[in-house]
Formats: structure tokens, sequence, C-alpha cells
């Protein structure tokens, strides 16, 4: 894909895409395309975790989180919640 390409389809993006309404872009695809650098990092295992993440965000009522920091206050909530008593 050519840069021109690129940029087109990242404005064409911009445009339709809803995860960016409301988001004022100040700079074309062209910009974006000039001063992004010529090696594109790529976190293959990161991406998977990332798009489910959105999806859950997007699709579904509410995600479940426990809300804990550390491990033993996550075993800690999940007892409690189970009526157990950590001693």
């Amino acid at each position: 894909m050519t840069d021109s390409m690129k940029s087109s389809a990242s404005d064409a993006d911009w445009r339709s895409n809803p995860r960016w309404a409301g988001i004022v872009h100040p700079y074309s695809g062209d910009d974006v395309e000039r001063l992004r650098g010529s090696l594109r990092v790529e976190h293959t295992i990161a991406r998977p975790g990332a798009e489910r993440f959105w999806r859950l965000l997007h699709e579904e009522n509410y995600v479940l989180g426990l809300g804990a920091v550390t491990g033993n206050q996550a075993i800690g909530s999940k007892e409690r919640a189970a009526g157990c008593s950590a001693a």
C-alpha cells in the first residue's frame, strides 16, 4: 500500500469509524504518514487482548472485575463475596 493510499484510508477511517466520533483531527492522513517512522511496531501478543477488551467495552453491558490491586486483595474479595472468612 502506498503512502497516499494509507493516508486516504486513515482519513476515511476518521470520518466513518464511530470510535473517533467527537474527536477533532486538525491534521490530515498525509501529515500522519509523513511524520510516522519507517519501522512499524507491532505488539502481536497484546493486540488480541486489546481488541477483545475494546469489543467487550462496546458490546457487553459491563466488564466484571474485582477492583483488586494485588493477588491477596483479589483472593480476600472473592472469599468475602463467597461468605468465607480469611483467618
